[in-house]
């Protein structure tokens, strides 16, 4: 008798044991359950705050540049971010959820930066532009720039554009293998296709400051005219490089302008006088070509024969003030083919903060208020500690 109540309480003992190994495994798994819960449910309105708070996008920015970004401040977002989070915590009656410490960064993510700005422009390009959806009655005043824009342009006003007459002619003969290995330049180029003016543009975008935005974008001056004529200028640098180059492999020019060098430079200085007048003739045929392009005719690249619209004779006879002369065949390629391949080889920061100018410009006049995009932010970072627990992370758009 007495070894079976033995045995009997030393089962009692083991089971006790054996049950209470199981119910501190279970109360471990509730804790590491409960910890899993809260984790998970804390993250999740964190990123539900975040995505309240940036809902607060600059609405002109978005309709006119499909641009996504706040302008609210670290103290406004750390404020909406505190609020969305209590009100949610209160709301749910499942865990105790304390905000214990909330810190919010954002300087990082301003739109005045490059590189996010081209990221947030590649999204805009799947897009058409919405600046023809905005309403007539908006208020556009050019006056306001005065006042508000002209303060810290994103470029820091720097004009200026480094030409390189050879990457211009390989752009012409080699223009798809270039588009191929510079995606992000097409992009680019796309995007002010759909939401800048150039000179020969039409319609043209009505709530814009400059009328000669791609041209702006190029050189940075704040003038139209200026901008315009340094791409004058340019261009007729680059047509008397093709055009002397076409002159040179045309066999019937340069005997040409052989004969003419003889009489007027008999002697061993006939080369030099025969290079001479080929370079005049380039020129003078660049800035033929020049009129034409502003008269919305095309000039090919690199010319043929046919091509060619201005003779050795007709030149010398020729007023730069007179009207333009057509070549035998006009070509496809006008003034905005042109404008594209400067901007396409266009150093990539430089364009994209002289973009950035523009829409701090134009944004300036369409608010009426210290509009600046460096204050404009693409998302921000965080550091929320709750219940003693700490989280990390970024929001953007």
């Amino acid at each position: 008798m007495d070894r079976l109540v033995e045995k009997c309480g030393m089962i009692s003992v083991f089971l006790i044991l054996v049950l209470g190994s199981i119910m501190a495994a279970v109360f471990i798994f509730i804790a590491a359950a409960s910890d899993k819960a809260e984790e998970s449910m804390a993250k999740g309105y964190i990123h539900l705050a975040g995505r309240s708070s940036l809902s607060e996008y600059h609405v002109s920015l978005k309709e006119r540049y499909s641009l996504f970004a706040t302008d609210l401040t670290v103290n406004q977002l750390d404020h909406r971010m505190t609020f969305y989070l209590r009100e949610n915590f209160l709301r749910q009656k499942t865990l105790r959820m304390e905000l214990d410490q909330i810190d919010i960064k954002n300087r990082e993510f301003s739109l005045g930066n490059a590189d996010l700005f081209e990221q947030q422009l590649i999204d805009g390009v799947c897009y058409p532009p919405s600046h023809g959806l905005i309403s007539e009655l908006q208020i556009f005043n050019a006056e306001w720039v005065d006042v508000y824009g002209w303060g810290i342009l994103p470029s820091n006003g720097s004009p200026g554009y480094s030409i390189n007459l050879t990457h211009i002619r390989d752009y012409f003969s080699q223009k798809n293998s270039l588009l191929s290995l510079k995606p992000n330049a097409f992009n680019r180029l796309e995007y002010i296709h759909k939401y800048f003016n150039h000179h020969k543009k039409e319609p043209v975008i009505s709530n814009s400051y400059f009328l000669n935005e791609a041209e702006y974008i190029l050189y940075g001056f704040p003038c139209d005219e200026k901008n315009l004529n340094r791409f004058q200028r340019d261009f007729i640098a680059v047509r008397t490089l093709l055009n002397l180059i076409h002159i040179k492999e045309d066999p019937e020019k340069m005997r040409t302008l052989y004969v003419a060098a003889s009489l007027l430079t008999p002697g061993p200085k006939v080369v030099a006088t025969q290079l001479a007048l080929a370079g005049l003739w380039a020129g003078f045929e660049a800035s033929n070509d020049w009129k034409l392009l502003v008269e919305n005719q095309g000039v090919e690249p690199l010319k043929a024969k046919e091509h060619w619209a201005l003779t050795f004779e007709g030149m010398a006879d020729k007023s730069p003030d007179e009207a333009y002369v057509r070549p035998k065949i006009e070509s496809d390629v006008h003034y905005q083919e042109y404008l594209d391949a400067f901007l396409l080889i266009q150093n990539r920061e430089n364009q994209l903060l002289r973009m950035l100018d523009l829409i701090q410009i134009n944004i300036c006049c369409m608010t009426e208020s210290h509009f600046l995009i460096q204050e404009c932010f693409t998302g921000f970072s965080y550091d929320i500690v709750i219940n003693g627990k700490s989280y990390h992370g970024t929001e953007t758009y």
